[in-house]
């Protein structure tokens, strides 16, 4: 009979670690996109930056040029 109880509990504790397992994947699995999302962000908006500081710059340089 105890035995019977001692299994039991084993097999709930594996279960719960499955499921702790799966809750923590899945948490990596978000986090991993939200990272990918941001970076993707974060890369549009750099090459944004990047274009409107070349086109001032180049505006600029005319500009002294025609003077």
């Amino acid at each position: 009979m105890k035995s019977i109880f001692k299994f039991i509990l084993c097999t709930f504790k594996a279960i719960a670690n499955e499921e702790l397992t799966k809750a923590k994947l899945a948490n990596d699995i978000e986090i991993a996109r939200a990272k990918r999302d941001f970076d993707v962000k974060k890369a549009e908006y750099d090459t944004e930056v990047s274009t409107a500081q070349a086109e001032a710059d180049l505006a600029f340089n005319l500009q002294v040029n025609l003077v």
